[in-house]
C-alpha cells in the first residue's frame, strides 16, 4: 500500500516513531544487499520467516473504519555469509485496508512490546549473539 507505515514500539530516546514505505524499501535494500548504512552489519545471506496469526478484529482506531487488525507472532532468522544467525521473535499488529481496486493491502505494521523483547529504540549490537532476542524495530533501526 502506498500509505504503508511501520510503527516502532514507543521509546524515550527521541527517535522517529515510524517508517514510511520509501524508508522500508531502503531498509530492505540494506538488509539484503548492502548491509547497514554505517558499514558495521553485513547483509543477510538468507532468511527464514514464519508469521502465525493469533487473532483478527475490526480496527476501531479513529480514521480506520473498515480496516482489519491482525495480531501475529513473527519468527525471523537472519543467516549471514559466515554462518552467524540473528533471530527476531516478536509479536506484531498488522492493519489491512481495502484498496480502491478491491484488494486488501497491508497498510501498517506495528511492533509490539513483550517482556522478553528488547525495546526497539537501539540498534542491534555488533554481530548479535545467535541467542539474542530483538525486535523488528531494532532490526529496522540497524539497517535503515
Amino acid at each position: 500500500d502506498s500509505g504503508y507505515v511501520f510503527r516502532f514500539i514507543p521509546d524515550l530516546t527521541g527517535h522517529s516513531d515510524s517508517l514510511l514505505a520509501p524508508q522500508e524499501t531502503d531498509f530492505a535494500r540494506h538488509l539484503f544487499e548492502t548491509g547497514s548504512s554505517d558499514g558495521i552489519q553485513p547483509p543477510a545471506a538468507s532468511i527464514s520467516l514464519t508469521i502465525d496469526t493469533t487473532s483478527s478484529y475490526p480496527d476501531t482506531r479513529l480514521g480506520h473504519i473498515g480496516w482489519i487488525r491482525v495480531y501475529a507472532q513473527t519468527n525471523l532468522v537472519l543467516t549471514f555469509a559466515d554462518g552467524d544467525q540473528v533471530p527476531v521473535n516478536s509479536p506484531a499488529n498488522f492493519a489491512f485496508r481495502l484498496s480502491n481496486s478491491g484488494e486488501w493491502k497491508l497498510a501498517e505494521w506495528q511492533d509490539v512490546q513483550t517482556s522478553a523483547a528488547a525495546r526497539s529504540g537501539g540498534p542491534l549490537p555488533q554481530r548479535a549473539l545467535p541467542a539474542a532476542v530483538t525486535t523488528w524495530g531494532a532490526l529496522r533501526r540497524t539497517y535503515r
